[in-house]
């Protein structure tokens, strides 16, 4: 089995059709139609069946295992040999937030070293008000984090998924009986139940405090503050002691934390993913980053909402 043998046979698996696999990989349809019937043959085993659409045999996922497993043990061989000594062709710079942002490129990194052995990528901590500044001036390359619409006027945006922020109330309010400490699904509730409650509130460095302001300001709400901070883990900490009320994203609503929650309504959202300069022209290794980012949250169970430069990324590279 060689590896343009290889290559082929997983296009047609990916395609699940002869003359679309023949497309993507430049050849004509009777020549791919060709390999197979003669990769068949020397087998002795069909690979897959000939439908609307191609669906591999059990023969065939076997022999597609094998193929995937050629490549990756190619690839890492590779990416092995290069780092011996060998200068990056090309230093990226990411921006991410303390918090959710390193967390993604820890487990991204691996597979984009594996796949990019010279590219060197150098991380940059910051909120998100700092963060768009520095891609502006030009600092970062690329940058994990959150937007609003108003940004994508001059930033470039590939969403990855869209996260609702939850109402944190301590289990003193009144109004906390109408929720559980122990659920999932929270019920909804309106901001003027709580006029009369302490908030703790986001710090201008970050996304969350505009989408927050810009709601409130909606509804005409103007909370008492008795804190506003930008370190997310901090903010949630603080709402666990019970001091106030906030808004939180769902992800950090665990259950019996001495607290409830409560979906507003309408709901409040921030949108995630990765931007740059508006003018900028991705390289290969950018895009691959951004499409690893976009399955990171895939994987992560986020609810996830594509682009259209999302979903543009996600078919180059096969996802």
């Amino acid at each position: 089995m060689d590896v343009k043998a290889c290559h082929y046979l997983l296009a047609l698996e990916e395609q699940r059709s002869i003359s679309a696999a023949a497309r993507a990989l430049g050849l004509s349809q009777p020549a791919l139609s060709k390999f197979l019937s003669l990769t068949e043959r020397q087998l002795g085993q069909q690979l897959f069946i000939r439908s609307s659409p191609l669906l591999p045999t059990e023969a065939g996922r076997i022999y597609l295992s094998a193929c995937r497993e050629i490549l990756n043990v190619r690839q890492r061989s590779y990416a092995s040999i290069f780092r011996l000594g060998a200068a990056p062709q090309q230093i990226l710079t990411i921006g991410v937030t303390p918090y959710r942002g390193s967390r993604v490129f820890s487990e991204i990194f691996p597979s984009f070293t594996e796949r990019f052995p010279h590219v060197q990528l150098h991380l940059r901590e910051c909120y998100m008000r700092e963060m768009k500044e520095a891609i502006r001036r030009g600092e970062l390359d690329l940058s994990l984090g959150t937007l609003t619409s108003e940004d994508e006027t001059h930033l470039c945006f590939a969403s990855s998924s869209y996260e609702e922020l939850c109402l944190s109330v301590p289990l003193s309010h009144p109004a906390a009986s109408g929720s559980d400490d122990s659920a999932t699904l929270f019920p909804t509730t309106e901001l003027q139940r709580f006029s009369d409650a302490p908030f703790v509130m986001w710090g201008a460095e970050t996304t969350n405090a505009r989408v927050i302001e810009s709601y409130m300001s909606r509804f005409h709400f103007s909370p008492t503050v008795i804190y506003t901070g930008n370190n997310a883990l901090l903010v949630n900490e603080l709402l666990k002691t019970g001091i106030g009320v906030g808004l939180i994203p769902r992800s950090f609503c665990k259950p019996h934390e001495n607290r409830v929650y409560f979906s507003l309504w309408p709901p409040v959202q921030t949108f995630i993913g990765i931007f740059y300069q508006k003018e900028r022209i991705l390289s290969p290794a950018e895009r691959y980053f951004i499409f690893l980012v976009l399955r990171n949250a895939a994987e992560s169970g986020m609810d996830i909402y594509y682009n259209k430069l999302s979903r543009g990324i996600i078919r180059e590279f096969g996802g």
